[in-house]
């Protein structure tokens, strides 16, 4: 009989299977929950302060991942890229709708998805690419520090500290 810290660490291994996938939905779920909310406040606070948005890309971030972590339960690399790739959309959103706003007040006839939209949603990534880049370096930090990740440990640091799963002996299986 194994002990139950080795059962537990068995339990999330990186060769134990996945996440159930009602716990992947669940995640996705609230994620996207949290995705629209994050964009709605900070498409907001930018039309309010643009640069004081900046930092709350980082909150975004933490939101969407701590929804996803809520809703999933325990969280594999799947889960993980699942959260980040929510809180790139949410960025991206956020900024979408920012930029509607804005050329939809300085232009009657320019519609949320026309021309002069598109024009300008591109120009903030090509003409200022260092805030679409560093508000979405910090909404995946933020996502990140949400899910817990931690800087990779060396593999011999890592297998020393692991007990021994016994499903991964050899022969078990």
């Amino acid at each position: 009989s194994s002990s139950p810290r080795a059962s537990k660490t068995c339990a999330v291994s990186p060769l134990s299977p996945g996440q159930p996938p009602a716990a992947r939905i669940a995640g996705v779920l609230y994620g996207l929950g949290a995705m629209l909310l994050a964009t709605l406040v900070w498409s907001g606070l930018a039309v309010l302060a643009e640069p004081a948005a900046l930092p709350v890309a980082a909150g975004m971030g933490w939101l969407v991942g701590w929804a996803y972590r809520y809703g999933a339960g325990r969280v594999d690399r799947a889960g993980e890229a699942l959260a980040a790739f929510l809180s790139v959309v949410a960025v991206l959103s956020g900024s979408f709708l920012l930029v509607s706003f804005a050329v939809t007040q300085t232009s009657a006839d320019a519609g949320a998805w026309s021309e002069p939209v598109r024009r300008e949603y591109l120009r903030l990534f090509v003409e200022a690419p260092w805030f679409g880049a560093f508000s979405l370096l910090l909404a995946l930090a933020g996502t990140g520090w949400a899910l817990g990740l931690r800087r990779p440990r060396s593999s011999a640091a890592a297998l020393a500290a692991e007990p021994e799963c016994p499903l991964t002996r050899p022969g078990v299986l």
